[in-house]
């Protein structure tokens, strides 16, 4: 009977199904990796991903419509467990073509007087960004806003202003060139990776399993 169960539980991972919502970040940069190493371990797994704003992806796990979510930031919702799972460093990205490029690092009282590229006034990343500046007595001169990042980098490599973009999104722009990430000297700028769920909520073998994998997954900065 152990063994018939144990075989059970092994078949319930190998052949389970699990939605999961990301945040931009997190949903284009930080939670696809996971995904498809877990998926090579588990081909027969059955993983959905969804990336949407964090506000509207806590709504989606309270209703049940996606089981579990990933984000970059504090979340404090009475019906949700939420884990801190890793950590998201942001950095400031410019334009190599721009005159302060050559610089190693800038103090923020710089940065904040050059135009910024801004995400959408939803996105949890410009409300995180902007806290953190007005804690320390400054506002930024915003000269454009997305939705999402990509667009952000873009603008910023064609040199119309500057951006704090989270690490993960511009490590390939940075190898190849085209953005510099440089640190701002007297402002850490860095937030927990989270994944949350609806308290209570029943995961089968398969889910509980993948939780596992995402909670002991290498993340960058961790």
């Amino acid at each position: 009977a152990e063994a018939e169960r144990v075989l059970a539980e092994l078949k319930g991972v190998a052949r389970g199904r699990l939605v999961v919502g990301a945040n931009t970040t997190g949903g284009m940069y930080v939670i696809p990796p996971v995904l498809a190493t877990y998926k090579e371990q588990h081909p027969d797994s059955e993983l959905l991903l969804q990336i949407d704003a964090t506000d509207r992806l806590i709504e989606r796990v309270r209703q049940g419509i996606i089981d579990l979510g990933f984000a970059c930031g504090n979340i404090a919702q009475p019906e949700l467990t939420v884990e801190a799972i890793g950590t998201d460093i942001l950095t400031l990205i410019l334009s190599t073509r721009h005159p302060l490029a050559s610089q190693p690092s800038l103090p923020l009282e710089q940065v904040v007087a050059q135009p910024f590229i801004v995400p959408e006034t939803i996105s949890r990343t410009r409300q995180f960004i902007e806290q953190m500046v007005r804690e320390h007595g400054y506002t930024l001169k915003i000269a454009m806003h997305f939705q999402g990042t990509e667009p952000v980098k873009k603008a910023v490599e064609s040199n119309l202003g500057v951006a704090i973009v989270s690490s993960t999104a511009v490590e390939r722009e940075v190898q190849a060139g085209v953005l510099r990430a440089m640190p701002i000297t007297d402002l850490e700028l860095k937030r927990p990776l989270v994944m949350f769920y609806r308290h209570g909520k029943y995961f089968g073998p398969m889910a509980r399993d993948f939780m596992q994998y995402a909670r002991n997954y290498p993340y960058p900065h961790t």
